[in-house]
């Protein structure tokens, strides 16, 4: 579905699944590139990190193929399960009359045989054994071995506080009754947590193709792809990350970041990395005066500099648009969901490196700074988002407080988005002014998303003068517990939709007299 605000305004961009055995969406939050007088615009996206399903329906997607063991490879599939579906734990054979019997020629793949050897991989993986990590993969395959030796060096670099591959549950067989060889597919996931940026384990989704020549051949992994998301704006669940895509990964840890870049940006890594800091102890200072602190937040928080907009729409997803933010904070669902509902367990902020902000990192830092100060800021709240806030969350509401907390205390002066926003409140764009918050269906429609994102910082300024910045925060967390924007309204602030929009149009057309 295209997302609202990207051409298709009769769409919801929530609509979450009506099946019960699916997780919601997980939003992303993006910062677009600026405007030409130096100011952010940009639009709330419902994104690529989405799960596959409950425990119950993660099954094996088998597809067998059948052929001669000299015909160069795989024949036509002969059977797929489609995953979420009652057929995903099915193996089914396209052949007249039905499947064969059994012959004293049959062999199969069991699960047992396919978890030993993942667990296996993951043991070598936990060793630095390089030999036995590769050991699963097609050893003729020379693409796929570089590739999974880059993948191999580059996550042992990075500070992980726990990671394992596991195979994900199955049932049924992939069976051959003809003596030939089979091929078939399945999921394994990296369940990892990085230390300090992630409350909870989160997973990484890949789609394994995997042969066997034969009743005492071991199962040989000849492909790896991410495994295709069931809906929403990524083709991919959570793949591929940046240590799948990258020949050469290098990390800059500060004390409240880390920050990868390619080892040809690691000079940019390490100039950013600073500001990186100051944004995350602006944000958690803020947290720390205002928050909840019974809540608990991440210490540290992951920053990817992507190098341009293709990028950065094929890390941690493999968007089916064009990437044109600056910034965007990848909420991470959590591969272990508690007390029955899907909780986010973390959050990648990925950046194009190639945007104005970066261009010049020394003479522009109070931009980029305020960039990495936006996005932590939605990675902060973050693991606050499950069950029905996933897929309810107001862009109003979400991208005020980002802003709020990455520019309160500047003045409309400095904010190069308030000509643009003057225009419209003045009744000088084609589009008049009406008093109305900006709701989530129309967020980007006449060319209004930087002007939607002052207004929405305009309403939490004024939610914070008049109530105070800790009751400003209680609102915001409300909602992302759960509550919609109006009863947490009425709930924290003592106020009805009505009077909070009447009086929210007064302060803006006040502050653009």
């Amino acid at each position: 579905m295209e997302q609202a605000g990207h051409g298709d305004s009769s769409a919801h961009p929530w609509q979450q699944s009506s099946s019960d055995a699916m997780p919601p969406y997980a939003p992303s939050y993006d910062l677009a590139p600026a405007r030409s007088q130096g100011r952010t615009a940009g639009c709330l996206l419902m994104s690529a990190s989405l799960a596959v399903g409950l425990v119950a329906v993660l099954a094996l997607v088998f597809v067998v193929m059948r052929g001669q063991p000299d015909a160069g490879g795989p024949g036509n599939a002969g059977g797929v399960g489609a995953i979420g579906s009652p057929d995903s734990v099915v193996l089914t054979e396209e052949r007249p009359g039905g499947p064969p019997e059994s012959t004293p020629d049959s062999f199969q793949v069991a699960e047992d045989e396919l978890r030993r050897a993942v667990e296996a991989h993951n043991r070598a993986f936990q060793a630095g054994d390089l030999g036995g990590y590769l050991k699963i993969f097609d050893q003729g395959d020379a693409e796929l071995l570089e590739q999974q030796t880059n993948t191999f060096d580059n996550l042992r670099k990075l500070p992980f506080e726990e990671a394992a591959f596991e195979v994900q549950q199955g049932e049924g067989l992939a069976k051959d009754a003809f003596g030939n060889w089979i091929s078939f597919s399945f999921d394994v996931t990296l369940e990892h947590r990085f230390d300090g940026v992630d409350l909870r384990p989160v997973a990484e989704w890949y789609r394994w193709t995997v042969a066997k020549a034969g009743e005492n051949a071991p199962p040989t992994v000849t492909a790896v792809t991410g495994t295709p998301a069931t809906s929403g704006d990524s083709e991919t669940d959570s793949y591929p990350a940046p240590w799948d895509s990258w020949p050469d990964i290098s990390v800059v840890t500060t004390e409240h970041t880390v920050v990868l870049t390619r080892s040809a940006q690691a000079d940019m890594g390490a100039r950013v990395a600073p500001l990186a800091e100051q944004a995350a102890v602006a944000d958690l200072d803020f947290w720390a005066r205002n928050g909840d602190t019974g809540t608990p937040v991440p210490a540290r928080y992951m920053i990817v500099l992507a190098k341009g907009e293709d990028e950065q729409g094929n890390l941690f997803r493999r968007s089916k648009r064009q990437a044109t933010e600056a910034g965007i904070s990848i909420s991470m669902l959590s591969s272990s969901p508690e007390e029955g509902s899907w909780y986010v367990g973390g959050s990648r902020i990925v950046t194009n490196s190639n945007a104005w902000y970066f261009g010049d990192v020394d003479g522009g830092v109070d931009e980029l700074r305020e960039l990495f100060h936006h996005e932590i800021a939605h990675s902060l709240l973050a693991p606050l988002e499950h069950g029905a806030s996933l897929s309810s969350l107001d862009k109003w509401v979400v991208e005020g407080f980002a802003e709020y907390v990455a520019t309160h205390g500047q003045s409309l002066d400095e904010d190069g988005q308030t000509p643009e926003t003057r225009a419209y409140v003045r009744g000088e764009r084609d589009r008049p002014f009406e008093g109305r918050i900006p709701d989530n269906a129309s967020w980007d429609l006449h060319g209004l998303v930087g002007v939607n994102y002052q207004l929405s910082h305009l309403a939490m300024q004024m939610i914070a003068e008049r109530y105070g910045e800790q009751k400003a925060v209680a609102f915001v967390l409300a909602h992302y517990r759960g509550k919609t924007a109006d009863a947490a309204l009425t709930e924290v602030l003592g106020i009805g939709r009505e009077d909070f929009e009447r009086q929210w149009a007064e302060y803006v057309r006040a502050k653009f007299a």
